[in-house]
């Protein structure tokens, strides 16, 4: 009898934390576009009208203004003869979360290709690093390193929904600047 009891126990617990793991992988999934498993921001979109160098000159202008997150990366270049390339560099900084005022910090690489009359972008290999402070705010463990995507499986789920909010904020903030910057908010007029 104590046998069938204490598995009955062990049973009912490894489900809730299964039930755990799930509901903080979903919440996550909510929160952040997943493409195969991983987060990725992208679209194709036109600009009618609009040949490629203008883009280009455009899309310059929208690094410049947002320089203090994004940096040229000039090792990745592309051989296109149609096509301008723009990749970038990014990196986040989330304000403090936790009891402990916990260090969270975001990288990834925007990608901006153009080509006459439209662009595409791309935001993909999304690194999640932070480091755990003790209440004197020196740092305890860490940095540790993850993809984003693991994020909800690490130790740290408490925060895995704001943390992800927070991504989810300042990308689309990128987009939106992005998008403005290359159509400069062109309608379409009958």
């Amino acid at each position: 009898m104590k046998k069938l009891i204490f598995l009955l126990v062990l049973s009912a617990l490894s489900g809730r934390c299964l039930a755990q793991s799930t509901t903080a992988a979903a919440r996550l999934s909510r929160e952040l576009p997943l493409v195969n498993g991983k987060v990725v921001y992208e679209a194709l979109l036109p600009a009618c009208g609009t040949s490629r160098s203008e883009l280009a000159s455009r899309a310059a202008q929208w690094v410049r203004a947002h320089q203090a997150l994004l940096t040229p990366d000039t090792t990745q270049t592309a051989g296109a003869t149609d096509a301008t390339t723009l990749v970038l560099r990014g990196r986040l900084e989330q304000p403090p979360l936790g009891m402990f005022k916990d260090l969270n910090s975001y990288t990834f690489v925007c990608t901006v290709q153009m080509k006459d009359a439209k662009y595409r972008y791309a935001f993909n290999q999304f690194q999640w690093t932070y480091s755990i402070l003790n209440i004197a705010k020196e740092v305890v463990r860490g940095p540790h390193t993850f993809p984003l995507e693991n994020m909800a499986s690490v130790n740290q789920q408490r925060y895995s929904a704001n943390r992800a909010e927070y991504v989810n904020e300042q990308i689309e903030a990128l987009i939106t600047a992005l998008n403005t910057a290359m159509t400069h908010d062109e309608k379409l007029v009958w």
